[in-house]
């Protein structure tokens, strides 16, 4: 590509005549102060509020605890439901005197209202959206002013660990009367919409493409003038490149197909809860990449803007999903006007994230029953949100992500471009009834595991789970409605036309801990205080220390780099010669297993085996424990690649008997 056409849109508001100072774009996130509750007149500019705490912003009131074991372990068993305030005073520049402010909050947990020297300024009703406020007419400047913002989650559902409060930064933006709106240039190559106040074409020559192996960006500035006076002006960051899917060879990125290789991730961080972190964001997604992993499914909300940003400086590809169903989830309330709020949504959500290179594909939602049974409207609804992605970002297809198989019949595929499901080569039908879409397996594996934990025996079926709340490392467990890893494999294997996968999930999550659910505790008898208060379903633990799995993904997805991972470990204190399955995750052909230098024979994967693990995996049945060293030497081709070993740690314990610490 020797030249590539970028089109500017300009979106500006025009209100009096123009200063030359431009914008101010101002951290607005230390010193506030928080307490839980609603107090009356909390709003107030002299309402007292010293006894409160100091926070620093982004704050998720619920993950300090305490944890409550009669509460969900579905959201984690932490307080996040209730009402908080947050308070801040700070002086508004005299200079500010005849220029607009704007307040943008990237999310607020949830159905916040914001108040500005005691008067309210707006609100916002989804707690994973961000917007913003003009505060302008509230504001005294030259003097000292009071935000205070509410939120409230009492009516915010929720089916894993949300976070309460402020849990994602502030910003102030300050600008002249004439000036570019928030989120107001739109950037694209080549293309553009007629929905724009200006427009501006210009010829980058020789462009370098974004790609996940060369993620190159460019800056636009806009420059706003009136009169010849420059009135304000920002950078926009955005890179080149082409996306476009094909029904039979699934995604093309600059005209070559690119297999998806992806994960979901949720929002939170395990420890630290959901207030964003851009390093811990970063360390996760540097582990995925490690991994072999080039895309991040946004599951299933909006997530911070600081993601996007990672992911477009390290060639990461992405969907960007809206909603996790069209219900109180999404915070829609029985008294929502759906049209109105999914048009606001979704302007915001788009408008905020369009010029992003990394962003391939919007998603609409996930798993909305309404719109798979079209109960409720569900079409109309599925309808009014597809129409505000194109009518806010052509350029972009949009997708529905689906788990009912049998829905496809009703045709809900129609409404949008791309063919998602989840789990159990669910496409299938859809597949048959429209082959001109193309199709991407949005949730695959959901496989459990607990780091560095072994039961026996192996169980005889995916879903054979024990009473310890531990899920052994083997890697064969599963809930129902999934699968192993290498099930999807072969899927995509045998079904090329599927144009990748992500994972459920990259990394463990607060809550939502499958298979010891509260629905558990009338099939099994358990305690509702006893139950985990995490999820099992992460490549990587809370703590971001990789599982077994990570290997075997890695073997498959990064073939460039040699793989050798055994498992089990080999600490297996008073239990001589009593015989324990030995696995291999390697991206060699066979690999031969030592024990104290002994070799216990060869073992070559089966390629065209019906047995989906029997072709990625490396499988020894009784190797009898012996203390010291087991040792894996791999091949590929008949030339050795790499090996790898467990040694035995005199008077280490049996892991068996001493179950890891108790899980969040």
């Amino acid at each position: 590509m020797k030249n590539v056409c970028i089109a500017l849109l300009l979106i500006a508001f025009s209100c009096q005549p123009a200063f030359s100072q431009t914008r101010q774009t101002i951290d607005f996130n230390k010193n506030w102060k928080f307490a839980k509750g609603n107090p009356p007149t909390a709003s107030a500019p002299w309402f007292d509020d010293a006894g409160w705490q100091t926070v620093r912003l982004p704050h998720d009131w619920a993950i300090a605890g305490p944890f409550d074991p009669t509460l969900s372990g579905e959201t984690g068993k932490l307080p996040w439901k209730g009402e908080g305030w947050y308070r801040k005073s700070f002086r508004a520049e005299a200079s500010w005197a005849g220029k607009r402010v704007y307040a943008v909050f990237d999310g607020v947990m949830a159905f916040p209202r914001v108040y500005v020297n005691g008067k309210l300024a707006g609100g916002w009703d989804y707690g994973y959206n961000s917007f913003y406020l003009d505060i302008t007419a509230l504001l005294l400047p030259g003097s000292d002013n009071l935000m205070a913002v509410y939120a409230d989650t009492r009516q915010h559902d929720s089916r894993w660990y949300p976070g309460a409060g402020i849990y994602r930064k502030v910003q102030l933006i300050v600008t002249g009367p004439v000036h570019t709106a928030v989120w107001g240039t739109q950037i694209t190559t080549p293309e553009v919409s007629e929905q724009q106040a200006f427009e501006q074409f210009m010829v980058l020559p020789n462009p370098r493409l974004w790609s996940p192996e060369q993620p190159a960006l460019y800056s636009v500035k806009t420059v706003l003038r009136k009169n010849g006076v420059i009135c304000d002006e920002y950078s926009s960051s955005f890179g080149v490149r082409t996306i476009r899917f094909n029904a039979d060879n699934g995604f093309l990125l600059n005209g070559k197909r690119v297999q998806l290789k992806g994960v979901n991730l949720h929002h939170d961080f395990g420890a630290l809860g959901a207030a964003f972190n851009t390093r811990a964001m970063e360390r996760q997604l540097e582990i995925m990449q490690s991994m072999g992993c080039n895309a991040i499914r946004t599951s299933h909300n909006v997530p911070a803007p600081e993601l996007l940003d990672l992911c477009d400086r390290m060639g990461l590809l992405v969907i960007n999903e809206l909603f996790d169903k069209y219900d109180a989830k999404a915070d829609v309330l029985p008294f929502t006007d759906f049209n109105e709020f999914a048009e606001r949504q979704t302007r915001n959500f788009v408008e905020r994230d369009r010029n992003h290179p990394c962003i391939f594909l919007w998603s609409a939602g996930n798993e909305i029953g309404d719109v798979q049974g079209n109960v409720n409207g569900g079409f109309a609804k599925l309808q009014a949100v597809v129409a505000a992605f194109r009518k806010y970002d052509p350029t972009r297809p949009v997708t529905l992500v689906c788990d009912n198989k049998d829905a496809a019949a009703m045709r809900h595929f129609d409404y949008y471009d791309v063919v998602s499901y989840n789990y159990g080569r669910r496409y299938a039908l859809a597949r048959q009834l429209a082959p001109q879409k193309a199709v991407i397996i949005t949730e695959s594996a959901s496989t459990v595991s607990t780091r560095g934990f072994y039961e026996l025996p192996l169980p005889a079926k995916k879903t054979d789970f024990t009473h310890s709340f531990q899920i052994s490392s083997y890697d064969l467990n599963a809930p129902w409605w999934a699968e192993v890893p290498e099930d999807d494999f072969r899927w995509q294997q045998e079904d090329p036309f599927v144009a990748g996968e992500f994972v459920w999930t990259g990394f463990d999550y607060l809550g939502e801990p499958t298979p010891y659910g509260d629905w558990s505790i009338q099939e099994s008898g358990f305690k509702k205080e006893d139950l985990p208060r995490s999820s099992y379903f992460g490549i990587v633990d809370l703590a971001g220390i990789p599982k077994d799995r990570y290997y075997l993904y890695k073997s498959v997805w990064k073939p460039e780099e040699t793989t050798v991972h055994i498992l089990p470990h080999w600490n297996w204190a008073g239990q001589d010669g009593k015989p324990f399955p030995v696995f291999v995750y390697t991206n060699g052909d066979c690999a031969e297993l030592f024990l104290n230098g002994k070799s216990l024979g060869k073992r070559c994967k089966e390629p065209q085996s019906e047995n989906s693990v029997a072709r990625y995996r490396l499988m020894w049945m009784e190797v009898p424990y012996t203390p010291g060293t087991l040792r894996a030497v791999a091949d590929q081709n008949n030339k050795i690649i790499g090996e790898n070993g467990r040694r035995c740690r005199p008077n280490s314990p049996d892991t068996r008997s001493h179950h890891p610490p108790r899980r969040w």
